[in-house]
């Protein structure tokens, strides 16, 4: 599963969740992706190839799982 969270204090950072269910417990990679207002616009996009793409304020990219 693959989310984005974010982190308010002096500095908006967001980040890219990465869950997987591997031998019965679940593991979470966190992956920084941008900061500051752009935070808002960060969205991830599923491929039918299996792929995602990465969609931050101001590039996309694919994104390694």
């Amino acid at each position: 599963m693959l989310t984005v969270v974010e982190k308010q204090g002096s500095r908006r950072v967001g980040y890219l969740s990465v869950l997987k269910l591997a031998g019965g417990a679940l593991h979470e990679r966190r992956v920084k992706v941008e900061y500051g207002d752009d935070v808002g616009r960060v969205r991830v996009v599923p491929l039918p190839d299996g792929r995602v793409v990465l969609v931050t304020g101001e590039d996309a990219q694919f994104f390694e799982l």
